[in-house]
């Protein structure tokens, strides 16, 4: 084997299971991959550690939550991708604005899918693109539901870089922003990220919790305020309930996290 030896044995041992051997022996391995005993042994160790395999009767092993996560994580995000791309293109045609999804990982903006307008602009963001999470309205509605000390210890060390005129430059001026955010249930920013007018909100999954967020973005100069805070808003929040609906979300009368989704009324 090439590469990293340790990491390709462990993935090899996890692909030993699958839908019809659901469990598996130091012994199966060895004779199997042809691996040392004591390597084997070792791997299994550190492999139960993480949580990717589990201990069972009978010195065999099965695969772990750790793994069972991984896995729904990845179908979770195409889950979303899936659901929200056609709704995302409507929300583009319906306001002329160009439309984006993002997840939240670590503290970036990872950005999913977009749509864009006939009007082009030069802020453009890219499918993949990893953008700091303060210096996005997208990022600041996935941070809605986290508490101040969890925001404290989450930007802790952290830099913040101006990407605009208005990017909040710290701590205490994205807590102030998330305030606002938080209370009115979507996220306005003009200059945040480049010379663009834009509005988010969060995209909810089935335990209510935020899974993504998305927005409608358009240079300044295209687009009213006004507008953007009547019509776009309206039609944002709209969509948002609606991929959010579809990922099993609760009715937006709910107290709590719900409630934020009523200001989609």
């Amino acid at each position: 084997m090439s590469g990293v030896p340790g990491l390709e044995r462990g993935i090899a041992i996890l692909r030993l299971l699958n839908r019809d051997r659901r469990r598996i022996t130091a012994p199966e391995i060895v004779a199997e991959l042809k691996i040392p005993r004591s390597t084997v042994h070792r791997l299994l160790q550190c492999l139960t550690e993480l949580d990717l395999l589990r201990k069972e009767p009978g010195d065999a092993f099965s695969a772990g939550a750790g793994v069972l996560s991984l896995g729904f994580e990845y179908l979770a995000s195409l889950d979303i991708v899936q659901l929200a791309n056609p709704i995302l293109a409507r929300l583009r045609d319906e306001t002329n604005c160009n439309t984006h999804l993002a997840v939240l990982e670590g503290c970036n903006s990872i950005f999913l899918l977009r749509h864009l307008s006939d009007i082009p602009f030069s802020a453009t963001i890219s499918v993949g693109s990893s953008i700091p999470v303060y210096a996005t309205v997208t990022g600041r509605m996935m941070l809605v539901d986290h508490s101040e000390a969890e925001i404290r210890r989450m930007f802790k060390g952290v830099s913040f870089r101006a990407f605009g005129d208005n990017t909040p430059t710290s701590v205490d001026q994205l807590l102030k922003l998330l305030e606002t955010d938080r209370a009115n249930g979507y996220a306005l920013g003009e200059g945040v990220f480049g010379n663009v007018l834009a509005i988010a909100t969060a995209v909810r999954g089935h335990d209510n919790k935020i899974v993504g967020a998305i927005s409608a973005i358009a240079a300044r100069g295209t687009l009213t305020r006004k507008e953007l805070l009547t019509s776009v808003k309206a039609k944002l929040l709209a969509a948002a309930r609606e991929i959010s609906q579809s990922m099993g979300a609760s009715a937006p009368d709910m107290s709590g996290r719900g409630r934020r989704m009523a200001a989609a009324d």
